[in-house]
């Protein structure tokens, strides 16, 4: 029968099993394995305001009568300009509603470009 020992670590050098070393390159492997299985920052490119939108094919018009916005609020911040957190929360629900409806994942706040006052 043969028994095997536990892994010990041993000092900065090196981890012994059996009493044979296992070599530096070794360690340099494990620890290439671990950073690869690290899960790393990944950027997410936002959409644009008119472009989910126009995804659903609606109108400023009709999106504004979903939402309770004004279209000018719509156009504007679909133009760049600021608009209040509470509008662009409205305007987000509208937009997830439809997309719900069509069998679409809905939008997270993050993921549209919005520009808040």
């Amino acid at each position: 029968m043969s028994s095997t020992k536990p892994l010990k670590l041993c000092n900065w050098y090196g981890i012994f099993r059996q009493g044979k070393f296992i070599a530096h390159s070794l360690l340099q492997r494990v620890i290439k394995m671990i950073k690869a299985t690290q899960v790393k920052e990944v950027q997410v490119k936002k959409i644009r305001p008119g472009v989910a939108r126009a995804q659903l094919g609606l109108t400023q018009v009709e999106l504004a009568e979903r939402s309770g916005i004004s279209y000018k609020t719509i156009g504007a911040g679909e133009n760049g300009a600021p608009i209040r957190l509470l509008s662009a929360v409205a305007i987000l629900e509208a937009i997830n509603q439809e997309r719900i409806k069509r069998g679409m994942e809905p939008l997270d706040f993050e993921e549209v470009d919005w520009n808040i006052q």
